[in-house]
């Protein structure tokens, strides 16, 4: 591990979280709810089987900030992992240390991770995955997606990337004409990774740990604001008479309406990119899955975040193209959360502002991946110049 990483990358990465986690605890002592206690009687509620997550047990008996500690170390980890994973060859070395620096400085990344979320330990089990993968580990990666989706349903998307990748006919853009050996030996390994943790789920909640991690998203109706459009037609169903009468919103009203869209394009992706660069692939999978789900916050960002180290080599784009995804990345969510300050905090009636807003997000990110997919083809049929910056060096 070279030396500028340590001391300009993990070093000031851990510096930085212990510094938030602390901060958090200081300024949360006269909550009523205790630093890092989001689930109290975790020890003692254990024998009785009933909800808790089992990882924070250990606030109990260790520290009440265990999690956070413990998202802020996995943070760390993923940092480690995508130096691993990025180029080191040749001029970039230098490309392989800011990328991962970019991830281990990230304010964004930092609070999510000592705020309590616990997504980063869902990154390092993909990332993770990942590694093993580069490295023809394939039953190691089977194992992580099966953990994986253990733990998020929704990195199942990414079976149709693999399923390309280990084709044999890698000579199509679509893999999936194709059964081989390989794909089947993943799919047996992967699935029974994610069963066995799901049987030892079962065996202490039953029918609880069914409900809350599976079935729950099929007739999941979220009528709270969020970047999604899907809230406004759920929010009338429960305000408003307007559902009665309008064939439309009864439709995007549906729970499984907005499945339809978001598993099209994201198992399409993955069938049309596995096999040309698994990253990238999982990368715009997560993408589309995140903008066209029917609940979109600004901690799902996370699941595509953690990527996007690996694919600065990988995507071509024109410096105006690239700083035109920036803003429109920005300001789609700067117009939403304008109109949502004024409907929490100063109480107007802006959920028709807030709906707007939410499809500029969608109609804005659609576009980003238009743009990304675009500077990914590009970077194989175009040499570099000065004017374009290069986010699969050929």
């Amino acid at each position: 591990m070279a030396k500028e990483f340590l001391l300009f990358g993990l070093i000031p990465g851990f510096v930085l979280r212990l510094g938030l986690i602390c901060y958090s605890t200081s300024t949360t002592r006269s909550s009523p709810m205790p630093p890092g206690r989001f689930f109290p009687g975790l020890g003692q509620r254990i024998p009785l089987g009933l909800d808790h997550p089992l990882i924070l047990t250990p606030n109990e008996f260790i520290h009440p900030c265990w999690g956070k500690a413990l998202f802020g170390i996995t943070d760390l980890v993923i940092g480690i992992l995508l130096y691993q994973l990025c180029p080191s060859r040749g001029t970039l070395s230098s490309h392989r240390q800011l990328v991962t620096l970019i991830w281990l400085l990230n304010p964004f990344v930092m609070n999510i991770s000592t705020r309590g979320s616990s997504e980063s330990l869902l990154g390092v089990v993909i990332i993770g995955f990942l590694y093993s993968a580069q490295r023809k580990k394939w039953d190691t990666a089977a194992i992580l997606l099966g953990v994986a989706v253990h733990f998020k349903l929704y990195p199942f998307i990414y079976a149709t990337a693999i399923w390309a990748q280990l084709s044999e006919h890698t000579h199509s853009g679509f893999g999936w004409l194709s059964i081989s050996h390989p794909q089947f030996r993943f799919g047996v390994i992967s699935l029974t990774a994610f069963s066995a943790l799901n049987l030892l789920m079962y065996s202490i909640w039953g029918h609880e740990f069914l409900e809350s991690s599976y079935l729950y998203h099929l007739r999941r109706l979220d009528h709270r604001h969020n970047f999604s459009p899907y809230f406004y037609p759920i929010y009338l169903r429960f305000t408003s008479s307007l559902s009665e009468s309008s064939t439309l919103i009864r439709y995007l009203q549906h729970p499984l309406v907005s499945f339809i869209p978001q598993m099209s394009l994201s198992l399409a992706l993955g069938f049309r990119y596995g096999n040309q660069n698994l990253p990238f692939a999982c990368f715009i999978q997560t993408y589309v899955f995140v903008i066209f789900n029917k609940v979109v916050t600004s901690q799902y960002f996370m699941w595509y975040l953690w990527f996007i180290p690996l694919l600065v080599e990988e995507i071509q784009l024109l410096k105006s193209e690239l700083i035109y995804v920036a803003v429109v990345w920005v300001s789609t969510q700067a117009i939403w959360l304008s109109q949502a300050y004024r409907l929490e905090f100063l109480g107007e009636p802006q959920f028709r502002g807030v709906w707007l807003s939410s499809i500029v997000f969608l109609l804005g990110h659609s576009w980003i991946v238009g743009m990304i997919i675009t500077g990914f083809l590009r970077s194989s049929s175009v040499s570099p110049r000065s004017h374009q910056i290069k986010l699969k060096k050929k």
